[in-house]
C-alpha cells in the first residue's frame, strides 16, 4: 500500500549537490546549532517568494513530506528549531529540521531549472572524465543515472550534520 504524503516541497541547488545528496542519502545543513536558522534543509512550496537568498541553483529536488503537517513558525523568533519537524515560513521558506527518522522525506524527482547551469556542468571536467560524447548524450546519461539513484535506493532522505575536515 502506497503511503499519500503530507506535502510536496521543493529544494533548489546545484547539479553538483543533488547528485551528493542522492548518493549519499542525506541532506547536509549548514549547521548543527538549532539556534542557527540554517540548521535545516529549506524548502519551497507554491506559497514562497524566491526572489531572494537562493545561492545554489540549477535543479530543483521534487521531494515528499510523510510526517506531521508543517506548524506556522514565527520569522522573528530566536528559539531553537525543534528536532524533526515541518516548519512553515512563508512566504520566505518552509523547513524540515534535523533528526528526522528515515522514512519521512522521499526524492520524487530531480527538475531542471537552468539549462546553462546544466550544460556547464555537463561540459566540466569532472563530468567530461568519465565518458566524453556529445552534449545530448551526456544529458541523457546524467537523468538514467540519478533516476537509477532515486529507484534503486528508494530515496528515503535524511537530513544530520556532518563535519568535514
Amino acid at each position: 500500500m502506497a503511503l499519500t504524503p503530507t506535502a510536496i516541497y521543493r529544494h533548489r541547488t546545484s547539479i553538483e549537490c543533488a547528485l551528493s545528496i542522492l548518493q549519499d542519502g542525506y541532506f547536509n545543513p549548514v549547521s548543527e546549532d538549532p539556534l542557527n536558522g540554517d540548521a535545516c534543509m529549506n524548502l519551497w512550496d507554491p506559497q514562497t517568494n524566491l526572489a531572494s537568498n537562493i545561492t545554489k541553483t540549477g535543479v530543483d529536488i521534487v521531494v515528499a513530506w510523510y510526517g506531521t503537517p508543517a506548524v506556522r513558525g514565527n520569522p522573528r523568533s530566536y528559539t531553537p528549531l525543534p528536532p524533526a519537524t515541518c516548519i512553515d515560513f512563508n512566504p520566505w521558506r518552509v523547513v524540515i529540521t534535523q533528526h528526522i527518522p528515515k522514512g519521512l522525506l522521499r526524492v520524487l524527482r530531480v527538475e531542471v531549472v537552468d539549462e546553462q547551469r546544466l550544460d556547464d556542468f555537463l561540459q566540466s571536467k569532472f563530468w567530461r572524465a568519465h565518458t566524453p560524447c556529445g552534449l545530448r548524450q551526456e544529458k541523457l546519461r546524467l537523468f538514467r543515472y540519478i533516476r537509477r539513484e532515486i529507484r534503486a535506493k528508494d530515496c528515503f532522505l535524511e537530513i544530520k550534520w556532518c563535519r568535514f575536515i
